[in-house]
């Protein structure tokens, strides 16, 4: 029987943090290459670039008397394998024993994988990258990254996020600028380019530039042996100026600001009938301007460009639009923007309801009339007489020209939310809500919704400039008001809180 003191002086085992990896000995002959591998050469004279590699290394190995890294493969069929990384090795040693009889080097060392063929496929371009590569070996591996992670999300849910090429740049440790370059070239360089490219003939930066132009002007300037930098960035430069001359556009003509907002709303009808309707369901132009502004510019940011060289640029509220055409550029505010659309395409057609029909038609269609006084009415509190209890959430009142209202803001349908899941998406859609009110100067925006228990769920959005992502984001602040609140400020909450809260009042409507 064991003594009890040897028990516990028996030391725990701890598990290994990394799994550890058995090399298994595999003859050359059973190890077959990759089918997506691109470095092999197209051309005999690329062939024969790679056969100096391969015998450069057979030269290094045989000076070591072994493989010193192990290759990385995965079981392709019975005794049969791929390699994913590892193919010069496995044709240095080839020739080695082929070529110079030295059977010692017919086994190599190998770590056997299981993974998909999309996973090896990806890891093939990754293992790649360790060595030297051109610059069109650089590009195949970009692009062959980026069809995968396009085609199968699933096998990347770690390179889901951001823009492809921030994924990229941070998948092969380089920066987003030169991961757009080899994008470029990918996309826009002809058939002639790409093999000049390929060769080596055509350097990068210069690629860079030839792919800006048509396929065909790219043939003809290959034609007259203007494959550098500078041969081609001259040639644009001229090409420019020609065209500058032909179109008389040396002297550039001024234009106004109608005449920019014209062009825009010509070339984007779509959003000429959003402004219109913005316009036309408000009274005042900075109510208008702010709608355009959270229509057109959610986060702060919205460019297009146009034909004629025209750029429009839509910032934030106190930023306002920008629009750029040759060197001209005109700065408006979103009340500018609006002022020159009414002079374009107004006047706006605004619906004010008579004050004596409020009650009655905000009773008859509480969610359109709720939106439309919520974004003109001045919140003010609500009277309370001696002895009288305020039954139901406050509401802050209304007002209009001085007159003060009951108004209720919104009786919307509850919705039946059987989880918390559901309940937080019900809060996050706020946007869906109406406007209770809203503070231009500060640029916040109250939603807001009122609970069948009489409590009401308030919240207020507003734009803030991220240190992090150097760009303008949109934030948040949650509110639920209560019927023994007595000020604003004591209904400040968080998700949890409300979550519980919409939890606790499908249980009473249950009872």
């Amino acid at each position: 029987m064991a003594r009890i003191d040897r028990i516990f002086k028996e030391e725990t085992k701890k598990a290994d943090l990394h799994p550890k990896r058995i090399t298994k000995w595999i003859h050359y002959s059973k190890l077959h290459e990759n089918k997506a591998q691109y470095k092999n050469g197209n051309t005999p004279e690329e062939r024969a670039r790679v056969h100096e590699k391969v015998e450069a290394l057979a030269d290094l190995i045989e000076l070591d008397g072994e493989v010193l890294q192990d290759l990385l493969v995965r079981k392709a069929d019975t005794d049969e394998y791929e390699i994913i990384a590892g193919h010069t090795r496995r044709d240095a040693c080839k020739l080695l024993v082929e070529e110079r009889h030295m059977e010692r080097f017919a086994l190599l060392p190998c770590i056997v994988k299981d993974i998909s063929d999309v996973r090896a496929e990806f890891q093939l371009f990754s293992s790649n990258g360790y060595g030297k590569k051109t610059d069109y070996e650089i590009m195949c591996e970009l692009e062959g990254m980026k069809h995968l992670i396009e085609t199968y999300p699933e096998e990347f849910p770690d390179l889901q996020c951001g823009r492809m090429v921030e994924r990229l740049a941070k998948q092969m440790n380089m920066k987003k600028t030169t991961v757009g370059e080899y994008q470029t070239i990918s996309n826009n360089l002809g058939d002639k380019a790409m093999d000049e490219f390929r060769t080596g003939t055509l350097k990068k930066s210069a690629a860079v530039e030839l792919a800006a132009l048509p396929r065909q002007e790219q043939e003809e300037l290959l034609d007259q042996g203007k494959t550098s930098y500078k041969d081609i960035k001259e040639h644009k430069q001229q090409q420019r100026y020609v065209l500058e001359e032909e179109r008389g556009e040396k002297e550039e003509e001024y234009h106004d600001a109608q005449w920019f907002v014209t062009e825009y709303c010509e070339n984007n009808s779509s959003h000429l009938q959003q402004f219109v309707k913005l316009c036309n369901q408000n009274s005042k132009n900075d109510i208008r301007g702010k709608k355009i502004q959270e229509f057109i510019a959610p986060c702060g940011l919205h460019s297009q460009n146009f034909p004629l060289g025209l750029y429009t640029t839509f910032l934030s509220w106190g930023k306002g639009v920008e629009f750029e055409k040759g060197k001209q550029k005109l700065h408006l505010s979103y009340i500018e923007f609006v002022k020159s659309l009414e002079s374009i395409y107004g006047p706006w057609e605004v619906k004010t309801p008579v004050l004596d029909e409020i009650d009655l038609q905000v009773t008859q269609e509480p969610m359109t009339q709720a939106k439309e006084v919520a974004v003109t009415l001045e919140p003010v509190e609500p009277e309370q007489k001696d002895g009288e209890r305020i039954e139901d959430v406050p509401d802050f009142g209304t007002k209009v020209d001085g007159i003060e209202t009951e108004l209720q803001i919104n009786r919307f349908e509850f919705p039946d939310m059987r989880n918390m899941e559901q309940r937080e998406e019900f809060v996050l859609a706020y946007r869906s809500w109406p406007i209770w009110t809203s503070n231009l100067l500060t640029e916040e925006t109250y939603y807001r919704f009122d609970l069948p228990d009489g409590s009401a769920i308030v919240v207020r959005e507003y734009p803030y400039t991220s240190y992090w992502r150097k760009g303008e984001e949109r934030g948040i602040d949650l509110f639920l008001i209560k019927q023994d609140h007595k000020h604003f400020r004591d209904a400040v909450s968080n998700m949890t809180s409300i979550k519980e809260h919409l939890k606790d009042i499908r249980k009473d409507n249950q009872l």
